[in-house]
């Protein structure tokens, strides 16, 4: 080493990798900034203190609006961690194996299958990925195949996912742990007024879930929340819905829920959107059991009362009906999970049933089961009671949003 190169690295200040992604932030590239902020991201809540500091120094509002982001991603997914269970992780090391043996390193619970669909499932497929959310997993998977995917329900409380040929267009998507975050549609409206014509445009945001966590509690508007919209030269995109529409335009899909938002149809592009999810999922559940008949057939459950009745048996099968009531709960009707219905024999044997016909009212609700014929000397049934709803709040910023 030369001595003149000696004395410039010893007064040239090192640049270590965490103020190189700082730094890349403020690309023009948004690809760059999405490396940088995963980068940092993965230093998760050890990185939070260096992450406020270079927010409190940051000079470019946007690149403090993004770290404003990060962090709040930071603290929700330890957060999540806590009430919904661990992210489930990929890692991938494929070169030249089989499509069948990759998609297999992508099943996660609350699966049926993936199905390779119109691929030859001994097809090569190079792809490597590292400790990555399921879902990015998946997408990459998919990418590599040259395929997007379809997510449907199998029939048994699980899903099936199948590969289709052709890739998704690409759009900003945000992995927050558990759950994954895009805009599905961008589309324009044309329409007259008595003024003359007008255009509009909708874009549509999903929040997907893993297919092991199921929302709970009633799902009304803004299960997501849209706080700003703003278009290239940082004006507001937003705009009020036309009067003549009446619906909302969405087409949610298996383990996805959508909210749409009317933005202006001259709005400079790309644009920002940044908002938060509001999906309820049950945080604190109990089995409860009722015997079928005498005073076990009803039992309090927190604020609520829970009845056994009009309980029957025939060859033809057997038939229960549960009753709920309570003046100070709300979302009656969805505290009893699916699948967690069971009558108990003599011998402790679980026989499961299912709900033909619910109805009710705000303070009281009534399930009916069937159960298969010929169970011996049934004594009980035991459910699965949800107590508390934790209503889960992910921050979100998506840039570079198009319009067709």
């Amino acid at each position: 080493m030369s001595v003149l190169l000696a004395i410039l690295l010893a007064v040239i200040p090192v640049q270590d990798d965490f103020s190189k992604w700082i730094s890349q932030l403020e690309s023009d590239s948004i690809a760059e900034r999405e490396e940088a902020t995963r980068l940092l991201y993965a230093l998760g809540e050890a990185g939070v203190d260096r992450l406020e500091k270079a927010r409190e120094g940051a000079r470019d509002p946007e690149v403090k609006a993004r770290l404003e982001a990060l962090i709040a991603r930071i603290r929700k997914a330890a957060e999540l961690a806590k009430i919904l269970g661990p992210t489930k992780r990929v890692t991938i090391a494929a070169r030249g194996r089989p499509l069948k043996e990759v998609l297999a390193q992508v099943m996660a619970p609350g699966m049926a299958a993936i199905d390779p669909g119109e691929f030859d499932p001994e097809g090569r497929l190079d792809l490597q990925v590292r400790d990555v959310t399921w879902w990015e997993a998946l997408d990459r998977v998919a990418r590599a195949s040259g395929a997007h995917y379809e997510i449907k329900d199998n029939g048994d409380r699980r899903v099936k996912i199948t590969l289709i040929r052709g890739k998704e267009p690409e759009g900003p998507v945000l992995y927050a742990e558990q759950f994954r975050i895009s805009v599905v549609e961008a589309s324009r409206f044309d329409f007259r007024t008595p003024t003359g014509k007008k255009s509009m445009a909708m874009i549509v945001v999903e929040a997907r879930h893993q297919p092991d966590l199921k929302p709970g509690g009633r799902m009304y508007d803004d299960v997501i929340r849209f706080d700003t919209i703003t278009d290239a030269k940082g004006d507001d995109a937003k705009t009020l819905p036309p009067g003549w529409t009446g619906s909302r335009f969405l087409n949610p899909r298996m383990l996805g829920l959508q909210e749409g938002v009317w933005v202006r149809a001259d709005a400079v592009l790309p644009l920002t959107i940044t908002g938060r999810t509001d999906v309820p999922f049950p945080s604190e559940t109990r089995e409860i059991s009722l015997d079928l008949s005498g005073e076990g057939s009803t039992v309090q459950a927190g604020k609520a009362m829970l009845r056994a009745m009009a309980f029957s048996s025939s060859p033809g099968g057997t038939r229960l009906s549960l009753k709920v009531e309570s003046e100070d709960l709300p979302d009656l009707d969805q505290r009893l999970i699916p699948g967690s219905v069971f009558l108990v024999d003599s011998k402790g044997g679980r026989h499961p049933g299912f709900s033909n016909s619910s109805s009710g009212s705000n303070d009281r609700y009534t399930w009916k089961f069937e159960f298969t014929s010929g169970i011996e000397d049934p004594r009980r049934v035991v459910v699965r009671w949800v107590e508390e709803f934790h209503r889960v709040a992910i921050p979100f910023r998506l840039e570079g949003v198009r319009l067709p």
